[in-house]
């Protein structure tokens, strides 16, 4: 009975759960032979033979002896007698561990679930599931591997994998893999993986051959998407749709630096990179007269895919501060671990809409310009310091807190 080889093996390897995330080589290959060099070249070990186990002592569901009640201590101590792996359950409840051949309703344990077949309803434990076959219904515990598809809602603790397909909603704290098609959401706080995904994936890192839809997180990584990627940094071999981050990634990346004037007189600077029809910007911005201020944030677009004409519009969130009265803010309040009211009166937010226009006179240098919208929000706690204000002050105070006006720029390309 390969239960207490299985448990002693997984105890052994929970120290090491982040390892678990890569699918077993033989698996994958044969289910997707054109599998990505993104895939293949992710850097986590494969699991140990023990996964090719699971399920190769499954029966046909008609063929087991139908128990329906079992209630018991561990296998061989309860109603499924020596043989656990040839009876199938409709109510299975363990002290420790319960081990049937199917289940069709519901399996709980304090430390262990292993079903040689299918399951069909709740498995629930505080420890590992194992499933040989296919799972439809609800999955709880600290691990869950399922060596066939699932189709529900998998939740863990520390880690899932299903080895085949997954529809529905897959959360795993450390991570979740899926070695064909997800459909739904796979999602948690460390790495999703997926051979295919139709649907979300979010958590730190997530990685897909093909996706269809949004993956959200630290670090996103696709060989071919549609869909949204959003996160720090994000890479894809193909993709159609923006890619929306810090660092984006694709053959058909566009990078300009740009720079321009408006009607505050700050100079910005900034870095335009993206794909033909999506960009962010990045950018810097100053100005030494009537008062000194400075400016930074981030912001992203669509544009129209031509080669020398600019069309585009885009939405940026920036911080504006006064370095005067931040200087002025340190030295009355010496010391202090928290923003003042001095510093809450040293910065601004702006947020901006912008349309633009312009026209590429050679390959790289253009010239642009446009139309803007701008909202600067006053911090609540501060004095109600207004740090910009186009010129000839054509501005709406709405209240004490939000200033908006229109504005126009002009700047050059390269």
């Amino acid at each position: 009975m390969h239960h207490s080889v299985l448990f002693s093996a997984t105890l052994a390897l929970l120290p090491f759960a982040g390892q678990l995330l890569a699918s077993d080589s033989t698996v994958t290959e044969a289910k997707a032979p054109m599998a990505t060099e993104i895939i293949k070249s992710t850097p986590i070990a494969a699991p140990v033979g023990w996964w090719n186990t699971l399920g190769t002592d499954s029966l046909p569901y008609d063929s087991l002896q139908r128990i329906p009640v079992n209630i018991g201590t561990m296998p061989t101590m309860d109603a499924n007698g020596k043989n656990p792996g040839k009876v199938a359950n409709s109510l299975s409840l363990a002290t420790v561990s319960s081990e049937a051949g199917a289940i069709r309703g519901l399996q709980a344990s304090l430390a262990m679930n292993d079903v040689h077949g299918s399951v069909r309803g709740v498995q629930v434990t505080g420890g590992l599931n194992l499933v040989g076959g296919n799972v439809v219904g609800v999955q709880g515990g600290g691990l869950n591997l399922v060596k066939g598809n699932v189709s529900g809602l998998q939740y863990a603790s520390v880690f899932n994998r299903v080895g085949g397909n997954f529809s529905g909603v897959q959360f795993g704290v450390i991570g979740n893999v899926a070695e064909g098609e997800v459909v739904g959401v796979q999602t948690g706080s460390g790495v999703n993986r997926a051979l295919s995904i139709k649907g979300i994936q979010d958590g730190i890192a997530n990685i897909a051959c093909q996706a269809k839809g949004v993956q959200s997180g630290m670090i996103n990584v696709a060989n071919t998407i549609e869909g949204v990627q959003f996160g720090l940094i994000n890479i894809a071999k193909h993709m159609t749709g923006p890619q929306i981050g810090l660092v984006n990634i694709r053959p058909d990346s566009r990078v300009f630096v740009e720079s321009w004037t408006d009607e505050t007189g700050l100079s910005h600077l900034g870095l335009n990179y993206g794909s033909p029809g999506w960009y962010n910007l990045f950018e810097f911005a100053g100005k030494s007269t009537d008062g000194n201020r400075f400016a930074f944030g981030w912001g992203f677009g669509g544009r129209l895919p031509a080669k020398r004409l600019i069309l585009s519009t885009d939405l940026s969130a920036l911080l504006v501060g006064d370095p005067d009265r931040l200087d002025q803010a340190e030295k009355s309040n010496p010391g202090s671990d928290s923003l003042t009211a001095d510093h809450k009166d040293a910065i601004n937010g702006l947020f901006r809409a912008r349309a633009t226009v312009g026209w590429h006179l050679w390959s790289r240098l253009a010239v642009f310009g446009g139309a803007s919208w701008n909202i600067l929000a006053i911090p609540e706690g501060g004095h109600g310091s207004r740090l910009l204000r186009p010129y000839e002050s054509y501005h709406w105070d709405a209240n004490n807190h939000v200033r908006m006006w229109p504005g126009v720029f002009l700047g050059i390309r390269i």
